[in-house]
């Protein structure tokens, strides 16, 4: 499945109504959508990863990594069997090869992996409570210098699943 920015559905940086309007025009030339989000400007930050999936041999686990449109390309992730405790989430990111670009890089935002962790445990908490979901996950999931924000979210049912 292609991603909304491949497909030339996301637009940012619109500033004025005309330009408002020349981005509903091409989203909806390109992808024949009929109904659009609109949403503020995040703030720039170092962009992340988490989520909670049902592995077919280990059940419920959750995930860490390096986030955005390079999640795919970068594969820089951390995992744990879910449910897990937030102390334990926390330090996922340590793992990781670009932990560094969350630690204050050339000025950049530090990571409150305290405030990282309680997010984490609670998406491994919501899968394993609901059978019904399959998946979970946030990416961006945004380090800006007034915390952590969910810019896009993504919840998959499981199929054929009647609990």
């Amino acid at each position: 499945m292609l991603h909304k920015t491949e497909v030339g559905g996301v637009r940012l940086g619109v500033r004025t109504p005309a330009e408002l309007d020349a981005a509903l025009d091409a989203i909806e030339a390109g992808t024949g959508a009929q109904r659009f989000l609109v949403e503020s400007m995040a703030p720039s930050g170092a962009d992340l990863v988490v989520g909670a999936r049902r592995d077919p041999v280990f059940g419920p686990v959750v995930l860490v990594g390096l986030g955005g449109t390079t999640a795919e390309a970068l594969a820089d992730v951390a995992l744990r069997l879910a449910p897990l405790a937030p102390a334990e989430a926390a330090d996922m990111p340590a793992e990781l090869a670009g932990h560094a670009l969350l630690d204050g890089w050339r000025g950049g935002p530090v990571l409150d992996r305290d405030a990282l962790g309680e997010i984490v445990a609670a998406l491994g908490d919501l899968l394993a409570a609901h059978p019904q979901l399959d998946e979970i996950e946030i990416n961006p999931l945004r380090l800006t210098d007034r915390g952590l924000v969910a810019l896009d979210a993504v919840c998959v049912a499981a199929p054929n699943r009647a609990e």
